[in-house]
């Protein structure tokens, strides 16, 4: 995705959107996406490389 707008960029956007998840229970906040990912990856690495293959 090609923008002008910093704002709108994909980086702009992973920084910012939060996922469903939460790390704890007890958590009143959701994690955001690429920290979902980074937990998902820490368990799951053979699945997260296969994501991230599809990605590339």
């Amino acid at each position: 995705m090609i923008t002008k707008d910093a704002g709108f960029s994909v980086l702009a956007y992973v920084e910012k959107c939060n996922s469903a998840l939460y790390a704890k229970a007890s958590d009143k906040k959701t994690l955001k996406t690429f920290d979902a990912f980074r937990e998902a990856q820490q368990r799951y690495p053979d699945a997260a490389r296969v994501w991230l293959n599809n990605l590339a």
